[in-house]
This record gives C-alpha cells, sequence and structure tokens, in this order.
C-alpha cells in the first residue's frame, strides 16, 4: 500500500492510500508538498535526487525552493503583496524574506508541515514591511518574532542583512529604513543569530549549492540616491528605495534560481549581467514596474519557469505585466502565489496549491491596454483596460474620479456597439469594471445615435 503523506511521521497528515503506484503518484502531484512512501515508510515519490557539487568534491540533496502563498482579505493583515521563500534539501534550510505578518505565519506552518525542524540562514532583500513581517496592528518584524519562538532551531543561524556599502546621509527616504535596520539587527543578535552584511559577489554555501549576494555595494548604489521615479515611472519627492535591494542568487549544478528582491529599472540595468542563464526567476517587485530594462529582459527571458509574489490583490488592471507579458512570449511557464497557492520548485519541476490553476496564459484577460490620452468615446467594440490612476487620470471621457474615488485607479472596459439600420443610430455602450477585492464597482455609459448625444456616467455597486 502506498501512502501520500506531508512527512510519513506525521500519520493525520496523509490525504490517500493506493495499491497502484501510479494513483498515488498523481494524488501527490496534485497536493504541493506531499510524497508518497511504500510500506516500509520509504520514499518512492517523488525520487530526492543526488546532485555532484563539485566545490565540495562531493554529492548532496537536491534543493528546493517554496515561495509561500498569498491570500486577500479585508483584513489588512492578510494582505497578499508580499514576499517569502524557503530554500531546503533535507539538511539545509534557508528563508530569503520573511512576507508580512501574516504570510510568515504561513510560512511557519509550511515548515512544520515539510519537517523543517531547523533554519540555516534567513536572508533579507530590503526593509520594505512586505519583506520584513510586519503586522499592521503591532509592530515592524512581528512575524519575525513568532517565527523565532515558533519551536523551529535558529542554533548556528546566520542573518544575511542588506546595504553593506549604502550612506542613508546620501538619500532622501520616504521611511526611517536605517533605524529597521539597526531595530531588526539588534534583535537578531540578542536572539544570539550572527547578522552578516554580505559584500558585493559573496558566496555561501547552501547544501550542494552556493547563494551569491549581489547589489550590496557603494559603487552600484551610487547612482540609485538621486534616482526619485517610482514604480509606476512617476516622479516623487523621495529616493526609490527599491533599488537598493539585495540580489540573491541560487547556484548548484543544475540550477540558477533568482530572487532579485524589488529592484527597478536602474538596479536592473545594474545588474542585468547576474541574471544570464537563470532557469527560475522570482519576478521582481511583484511585476509592479511600469518599466523593465531590456538588458535585464534578454538575461531573464528565457527562463524555463517564474513565480510572481502577488501583489496586494489581483487587480490586473493595476499592473502592465511587464516582465510577465515577455516572459511568457518566451515560453516561460509563470506561476503567480495568489492564483497558484504555494509554488514549489523540486530542481526539476513547479507545481503548487492550486494545480489546475496555476499557469497564467499569454493573455492577461484584459485586452488592449490603453495608452495615455486615449478617449474611451472613440474606441471601436472589444476589451480593454487603464493600468493605474497614472494612466487613468490622461485618459479622455474616463469617470470621474470623484465619484468616491472608485475609478480613481485602473480598470477592465468593455465597449458594446450596436449600429441598428445606419451610424445615425449607433449605441455604444462603455462598461467600466474597478476589480477591487472588498468592493466592486461598475460604471456605464451610453452614446444614443438618435441623440447624438452621451448619457452621464451611472454607477452600480455590485458583489
Amino acid at each position: 500500500m502506498y501512502r501520500v503523506r506531508l512527512t510519513w511521521e506525521d500519520s493525520k497528515s496523509q490525504i490517500g492510500a493506493y495499491s497502484v503506484l501510479e494513483n498515488a503518484k498523481k494524488c501527490a502531484d496534485e497536493h504541493t508538498g506531499y510524497t508518497v512512501y511504500d510500506g516500509n515508510g520509504v520514499a518512492v515519490y517523488p525520487v530526492q535526487e543526488t546532485v555532484t557539487d563539485s566545490s565540495k568534491g562531493g554529492t548532496g540533496r537536491r534543493m528546493k525552493v517554496a515561495w509561500i502563498k498569498s491570500v486577500v482579505s479585508s483584513n489588512a493583515d492578510n494582505e497578499a503583496y508580499s514576499t517569502a521563500c524557503v530554500l531546503w534539501d533535507g539538511e539545509w534550510a534557508g528563508i530569503i524574506d520573511f512576507g508580512t505578518w501574516t504570510k510568515t505565519k504561513y510560512m511557519i506552518q509550511f515548515l512544520k508541515g515539510q519537517g523543517i525542524k531547523h533554519i540555516d540562514a534567513m536572508i533579507l532583500s530590503h526593509y520594505h514591511s512586505d519583506h520584513t513581517g510586519d503586522k499592521s496592528s503591532g509592530r515592524f518584524h512581528q512575524g519575525v518574532m513568532e517565527l523565532l519562538a515558533s519551536g523551529i532551531d535558529f542554533t548556528g543561524a546566520t542573518f544575511y542583512a542588506p546595504h553593506s556599502g549604502i550612506d542613508w546621509s546620501k538619500g532622501t527616504w520616504s521611511s526611517d529604513y536605517k533605524s529597521r535596520e539597526t531595530e531588526l539587527c539588534n534583535y537578531m543578535t540578542s536572539k544570539g543569530i550572527k547578522v552578516v552584511k554580505p559584500t558585493e559577489g559573496q558566496a555561501i554555501s547552501a547544501g550542494s549549492g552556493k547563494i551569491y549576494f549581489h547589489n550590496v555595494s557603494s559603487a552600484k548604489y551610487a547612482n540609485y540616491y538621486s534616482n526619485k521615479y517610482d514604480e509606476y515611472n512617476n516622479e516623487g519627492k523621495y529616493t526609490n528605495y527599491n533599488n537598493f535591494s539585495m540580489i540573491a542568487i541560487y547556484k548548484d549544478d543544475d540550477n540558477v534560481i533568482a530572487f532579485p528582491g524589488d529592484i527597478e529599472y536602474p538596479a536592473q540595468k545594474q545588474n542585468y549581467g547576474l541574471f544570464e542563464g537563470v532557469d527560475v526567476l522570482t519576478v521582481e517587485h511583484h511585476d509592479l514596474n511600469y518599466r523593465t530594462h531590456p538588458q535585464y529582459m534578454q538575461m531573464v527571458q528565457n527562463a524555463r519557469y517564474a513565480v510572481i509574489p502577488q501583489y496586494h490583490n489581483y487587480d490586473q488592471s493595476e499592473r502592465p505585466l511587464y516582465t510577465v507579458s515577455q516572459l511568457l512570449r518566451g515560453g516561460t511557464i509563470v506561476y503567480d502565489t495568489l492564483i497558484s497557492g504555494t509554488v514549489i520548485y523540486d530542481g526539476k519541476r513547479m507545481t503548487s496549491d492550486n494545480h489546475a490553476t496555476a499557469r497564467l496564459n499569454g493573455d492577461t484577460g484584459m485586452g488592449r491596454f490603453l495608452i495615455m490620452n486615449e478617449d474611451l468615446h472613440n474606441l471601436p467594440a472589444g476589451d480593454y483596460y487603464v493600468q493605474n490612476y497614472s494612466y487613468a487620470k490622461t485618459i479622455k471621457n474616463y469617470p470621474a474620479a470623484s465619484n468616491g474615488g472608485k475609478f480613481w485607479g485602473g480598470a477592465r472596459i468593455k465597449v458594446l456597439v450596436d449600429k441598428g439600420n445606419g451610424w445615425k443610430f449607433v449605441h455604444k455602450t462603455i462598461l467600466l469594471y474597478n476589480l477591487d477585492c472588498s468592493d466592486q464597482y461598475m460604471a456605464i455609459q451610453q452614446y444614443r445615435g438618435e441623440e447624438d448625444k452621451w448619457t452621464n456616467w451611472k454607477y452600480l455597486k455590485f458583489s
């Protein structure tokens, strides 16, 4: 009899028992992280293969990577935007970013479900709240505090912190990141965890592979301080802190797996050469960036897999999907931690919680993206979308933001045309849907050919 469990010891996690191995394999494929065991408790699927580590002259277990699931809720602590990853091979385990507090809790559940009892390394890309385990109603790094108190062993662990080459006095910051850095590093030290700020190109052993750190030197940072353009390419008054994200790249004999943090165009320009030959890409900055540097895109577009640590809600009208759309054209299979759930790469293949809906297709499902200054009234029948406020505010005849701000940002648009018996009797209907996860609104406007005029916008709330 073949049993499908998270671990052999965890009999309560069993989700099936099969006399036919192929049926047990199918069950395991449909449930992320599950293994098929024979009657003696020996794991028979998926097989944990060994890989040669030329740096050690020995062999080790194949590294697995998990991108922890995202969940949307009206509760601020359940916001889906955030990044949290786990790497493990049965002997070595590490964490890259902690997500928000809620995602840290999901990560703790995942670690225990996988039987991971000890963490060797914790890596942080930067000090934004969606990477440091923040809780909206609690404190900075609340999730980290709960992680270290979870019963998982951190004896001998090292915390790899970003920004070894930063000069905080040179930037104009939207938050006191220097104080956040000091507080978190001091907390780690107080718990007996060694704190290291890697230098440019420094590597650490990670099972049978190595993790390389980049984008931390003063030379790399020199051009970032003056950059005040945000991900939407709008110029603001603060230094764009995302570009200071520490890049981590895992390499072994079989795989190159990249974790670029939230880097945007300037940092992509500085670091694109690092991504040559990448097999699995963690999509930078939740795929929010409106510009992707062409040489960076050229390096990553042949990745076999990519994972989006999903943003605040799955409103595609708020996201240009630029990097992802290019990846899809190149044949990359893309997963998303909101629609896919927890995504696991076992060194050869990718699986996810929501097996049937894991892959995004090449069409965003939103129709054509409207460029700035287009006129809604001139659109032919079809499907369209506006990305966000930066674009919406330029679109002619767009619904007024004064309607409670319901269409202040982007929207999905459908234009219907009924020509009747002649052009003068054309009826055109414009439907706009905002896709906010808590409140959803639709705006309707019609052109009545016989009267040669447009009606006023009518707004409807729907569920």
